[in-house]
């Protein structure tokens, strides 16, 4: 990855930490997006009334980076995923039905009917004898002077797949942080809407077995593989 994805990656790991926190009960990202516009406003009637001075205009420009950065962190979905041919050498390993892969995972958890988009939380992937796919996300909130998850929110978190729901899958690498990871993005279709979950490995011989476990009538042996 290019320093400019790693630099976007750093980035969308500090704003997710701001999407996930609470000040009490008060989003911390909520907080931050109503300061930084109540300041551009105050900025603007000041330079309306009084005139612009520079330190006015570094203010509204800090303030519309931050929620113009913030809201671009959201619609990138807090990850940097760029996509890789990945090949499946032969003697690619197979999944069988319950044995489970310990991966990272992001995208739409849900627990008694709640739903939080988690990212690169510890996860657990595998499928049932039916051919369904699990994950099971575990949640260990951190909170420090009063910021942080509510504890609430502790626990485990599931997202299910029905393999004729997905539209695609995809190998590639994944950023987050200062961390990269071979990864996979699926994109499904949920009841309601467009979804999409990353999966994120140790190595490459996990992804290997995870991309084997998602298209076991497609991926024959040696076949490169990219995209569904």
């Amino acid at each position: 990855m290019s320093w400019s994805d790693r630099l976007l990656a750093a980035f969308f790991a500090a704003a997710y930490v701001v999407r996930r926190a609470k000040l009490g009960d008060i989003a911390l990202r909520g907080l931050l997006i109503g300061t930084a516009l109540a300041l551009t406003i105050v900025m603007v009637v000041k330079a309306w009334w009084v005139g612009l001075v520079p330190w006015d205009v570094i203010v509204v420009t800090c303030c519309v980076l931050v929620v113009l950065g913030l809201l671009a962190a959201e619609t990138r979905r807090y990850v940097v995923f760029r996509k890789r041919s990945h090949p499946l050498p032969p003697g690619t390993q197979s999944l069988h039905a319950e044995e489970k892969l310990r991966l990272h995972g992001s995208g739409p958890f849900s627990v008694n009917e709640m739903q939080r988009y988690l990212v690169e939380v510890p996860t657990f992937f595998w499928s049932t004898r039916l051919g369904d796919y699990i994950l099971a996300a575990q949640v260990q909130p951190v909170r420090a002077l009063g910021i942080g998850v509510p504890r609430a929110e502790s626990g485990w978190w599931y997202l299910f797949l029905d393999p004729g729901r997905i539209a695609s899958v995809e190998a590639g690498e994944l950023a987050f942080g200062l961390r990269r990871r071979p990864a996979v993005r699926i994109k499904y279709r949920s009841a309601k809407t467009s979804e999409t979950v990353f999966l994120s490995c140790t190595d490459a011989q996990q992804l290997e077995t995870l991309l084997r476990a998602l298209r076991p009538n497609e991926l024959g042996q040696g076949k490169s593989y990219s995209a569904a």
